[in-house]
């Protein structure tokens, strides 16, 4: 092996060895930081008020109302169904039980589940981003540097085009959870990167950094990134969670799926938010992971078909 082989090879496994301590460090980051946010919630009345209206409305009204109709109300409906229909003599076939259960879950999903995630969605945004100002001030950070530094036009610019990259990002997410093969853990690898951001994304703001540069940091400083938002990834995706798992219906599996995941999510996001401001990504700059690449490609089309230039704007 000649001189420059050997030390191209050095080269690669301190990057790699970097690369996993870094991932580890986002891990131990995330942990560490919640128990600190913790802290914060405890020691801050407004921070406290806000992350115990989310528990109530999230855990204790949405995500228990859908464990509560799955493991009580519809079993004991269909039972109590069977049993009046036994006293005349009549049995329900699996079918009709099946078709029974179907109706009452898709009543339910339709009445109460989606009404109530459509009302908790824009509620949990604006309870975030109290948490965030607070989390902002308590960390010294000045609200100021933002206007300063951002003209009104383009800092509504930036949420617009932040919007876009997030949606479309998850449907990529969602896109290559239906490929043959290693779907799911590629799945997975894209909500860590986009729980990240989102953890991320409002001290990066208030910091007046732009959309395009959090994007650029995070594909740089990938393995960290990808530890920091591995641990939510895996809380809101495990199948324990779901109350549907058994189901055969693939459209109710889904629909509660991902209300509870949801669920999940609202509940841990406000420690995930105070936890980014008491953390930072180690400054070694990695092999460049182009995973927003697809995402910042078609908004950028987009936008420059609705704006003038936004996304030179936004660089």
């Amino acid at each position: 092996m000649s001189e420059d082989e050997r030390s191209f090879s050095t080269s690669l496994s301190t990057l790699f060895f970097e690369g996993v301590l870094s991932f580890l460090r986002g891990i131990k980051d995330v942990i560490l930081g919640c128990v600190f946010a913790l802290s914060i919630v405890y020691k801050n009345s407004k921070i406290r008020s806000k992350v115990g209206l989310s528990f109530i409305l999230n855990g204790f009204i949405l995500a228990s109302s859908i464990l509560l109709f799955e493991h009580v109300v519809l079993p004991v409906v269909l039972l109590l169904t069977s049993w009046t229909l036994g006293l005349f003599g009549k049995d329900l076939t699996s079918e009709q039980l099946s078709w029974l259960e179907s109706l009452l879950s898709y009543t339910f999903t339709g009445l109460w589940m989606l009404p109530m995630f459509l009302i908790c969605t824009p509620i949990n945004s604006i309870w975030f981003r109290e948490i965030a100002i607070e989390a902002n001030d308590q960390a010294a950070k000045s609200l100021k540097k933002k206007p300063s530094r951002w003209n009104f036009k383009l800092m509504i610019t930036d949420l617009l085009y932040a919007m876009a990259i997030e949606i479309v990002f998850t449907i990529q997410s969602t896109a290559v959870n239906f490929l043959p093969v290693g779907g799911s853990a590629l799945s997975l690898i894209h909500m860590s990167f986009l729980y990240s951001l989102y953890s991320f994304e409002y001290k990066w703001f208030y910091q007046g950094i732009t959309v395009q540069k959090r994007l650029s940091y995070i594909e740089l400083q990938w393995p960290y990134f990808l530890g920091f938002g591995l641990v939510l990834s895996l809380i809101t995706s495990a199948p324990l969670l779901s109350p549907f798992g058994g189901s055969q219906e693939v459209l109710r599996h889904t629909v509660g799926n991902t209300v509870l995941g949801t669920c999940v999510f609202a509940l841990a996001f406000p420690l995930m938010i105070l936890a980014s401001f008491s953390c930072s990504a180690p400054q070694i700059n990695f092999y460049r992971l182009p995973v927003f690449k697809l995402s910042r490609l078609t908004c950028n089309k987009a936008f420059s078909l609705l704006l003038p230039s936004p996304s030179s704007s936004l660089h």
